[in-house]
């Protein structure tokens, strides 16, 4: 989820940057990007065995 949120925000910043000239869209995004890969990292740090279709670190059974 958090991967599919940073390709939106990615893929919206440059009509957040002609309509607002600040960097707070890219703080924003560059915020989001680091705790999405800080999950990610967790992810495959955590667990005892693999798991391909596990969405999230918080989500305990997976999506089926």
């Amino acid at each position: 989820m958090g991967n599919k949120a940073t390709g939106l925000l990615l893929f919206l910043y440059p009509f957040a940057l002609a309509a607002n000239a600040s960097g707070e869209a890219l703080y924003a995004l560059c915020a989001l990007a680091s705790i999405t890969a800080v999950e990610e990292l967790a992810i495959q740090l955590t667990p005892t065995r693999h798991d391909g279709d596990r969405p999230s670190l918080f989500s305990k059974e997976p999506v089926r």
